[in-house]
């Protein structure tokens, strides 16, 4: 065999080597990246949570009752006849549905249940009070964990990609956004520029320090 061609083999072998080394190097060292969950902002409305407990107070109509207990100072500003779950622990879990009536400050805000019952419920017995709120639709939501704070405001980290030598690599860019409504379990916001971006981080399996390159995942 001709040497020249023993040379350009030896080569070829030599690249093909450099190029399994690379791809490994950069597999092992994505394994080792922020592992994270990304999602798209999308209309929805917040919910907000509520609970209190009082004792059930009989009234002079048999099948009506109320209820007196204490609420966050913000509950004041909900209206007389706002709907309220009770949940009473007589005969297993009895759950029904009453009305505010009032709300009162003096020292402490008090607000007043009112509902109507059958023979189940005699007065007397303790009752837990579940408010829910709703906002109006926003246009941008997305699950509280997607947001984080710093010394200035509120930001979340949308992902952008850049071409490697195998594909792409993914990195986490801050962005300030203002929040608008926060509730149990999803956040509204207005984002500080209107450019387009990418998927934001929902979760990650540990924190993520701005513009550094992660791995994205379907989940935890």
């Amino acid at each position: 065999m001709p040497r020249k061609s023993i040379i350009a083999k030896l080569g070829a072998a030599f690249v093909l080597f450099l190029l399994f080394l690379t791809f490994f190097s950069s597999t092992l060292y994505s394994l080792n990246l922020p592992r994270v969950v990304v999602s798209l902002p999308e209309g929805g409305v917040v919910t907000v949570t509520f609970q209190s407990e009082g004792v059930v107070e009989p009234s002079s109509d048999d099948q009506l009752f109320t209820i007196s207990a204490e609420f966050p100072e913000h509950m004041g500003l909900l209206p007389a006849n706002t709907a309220v779950r009770i949940d009473i622990p007589v005969h297993g879990e009895y759950r029904l549905w009453g009305t505010i009536i009032t709300i009162t400050t003096g020292g402490q805000l008090l607000g007043e249940v009112s509902f109507s019952s059958d023979s189940k419920i005699s007065g007397g017995e303790r009752a837990v009070i579940t408010i829910e709120l709703f906002s109006r639709r926003h246009a941008n939501t997305l699950p509280n964990t997607a947001f984080f704070r710093d010394a200035q405001s509120y930001y979340i980290l949308h992902i952008t990609r850049e071409r490697a030598f195998f594909g792409y690599n993914y990195f986490a860019r801050q962005e300030r956004v203002e929040i608008l409504d926060q509730g149990d379990y999803i956040t509204a916001f207005r984002a500080a520029t209107n450019d387009e971006r990418g998927p934001i981080i929902v979760t990650s399996d540990r924190f993520v320090v701005p513009d550094t390159r992660v791995r994205i995942v379907d989940d935890q």
